[in-house]
């Protein structure tokens, strides 16, 4: 199997693992803290566990060795989970999963203002598609259609999401694995907090048990391996898998329609990223 072949596959199987993600939570019988809790402390134990037994690592020294970029990867990442899960409970599921999508532009464009880099005419479409296809999902949340202030909360959520893609690029030579570890901790530490109880129902454990120790830590896990074998212009297209499967597994399981808005500013949303990435394939197969 060739390494492209093998990162395509592992990116693809990251996709198909995290998209019951909304659905899950969705599904849960308990107030936001609480999933929020116990879904950052499972993951965030299943991730550091998993790279201290069966990878054979010191988690707790690699945690202090990720410097003050990992643990503001983590406190970015544990905000954009609060954003997200605050998000999935206040609007359309389609909208949140939209949303998020644009996170590769806004990277694009924290790239150009922080990291100083140039960004060509093929990538300011793609950013100029994505963020008119938020406009358009954001105004049919004014008009009745969602929750505006969910819609922001998701945007919220896309640029933590970015910043935590901008982190782990400056900082290459650095494993960031354990600071998501911790970011699971963190959001766990901070919703616990804060929540009015941490009971979760009986029949909702298998849910909240395969959301936190499956779901998030081995979609999430799988998703940051395969781009190490595969270009960002392929990665980017199959990740938007997951905007278009997400709503779509809401949608057949809880009859949840995702709205004309989400329709029309998804549409423009994914046609402008896909457009943008496979133009670029097709430059770089034929250069």
């Amino acid at each position: 199997m060739s390494l492209a072949t093998k990162g395509l596959l592992i990116t693809l199987a990251g996709v198909l693992v995290i998209s019951p993600d909304v659905l899950l939570v969705r599904l849960i019988d308990a107030d936001t803290l609480t999933k929020l809790f116990w879904r950052g402390l499972l993951s965030g134990l299943v991730i550091l566990g998993v790279w201290g037994v069966f990878l054979q690592r010191r988690p707790m020294r690699d945690v202090v060795r990720v410097g003050r970029s990992g643990w503001a990867l983590a406190a970015i990442f544990a905000l954009g989970t609060f954003y997200f899960l605050y998000a999935v409970e206040k609007t359309q599921a389609a909208n949140v999963l939209l949303i998020s999508a644009t996170s590769p532009v806004i990277a694009a464009l924290i790239s150009i203002v922080v990291l100083k880099e140039h960004v060509d005419r093929l990538t300011w479409v793609g950013i100029g598609g994505a963020l008119l296809g938020v406009f358009v999902i954001a105004a049919g949340s004014a008009g009745g259609e969602g929750n505006l202030m969910g819609d922001m909360a998701a945007f919220g959520g896309a640029v933590s999401l970015a910043l935590t893609f901008s982190i782990a690029r400056a900082q290459k030579n650095i494993s960031m694995v354990p600071a998501m570890g911790l970011s699971g901790l963190l959001t766990a530490l901070a919703a616990g907090l804060l929540a009015p109880s941490l009971v979760v129902p009986i029949h909702s454990w298998v849910l909240m048990l395969a959301l936190g120790a499956v779901v998030v830590p081995l979609g999430f896990g799988l998703l940051t391996t395969g781009p190490q074998y595969i270009g960002a212009a392929e990665v980017s297209l199959i990740l938007l898998l997951e905007a278009l499967l997400g709503p779509v597994l809401v949608w057949w399981v809880i009859g949840e329609f995702p709205g004309q808005a989400a329709l029309w500013g998804g549409s423009i949303i994914l046609s402008a990223l896909a457009g943008v990435n496979l133009i670029r394939l097709k430059g770089a197969a034929s250069g």
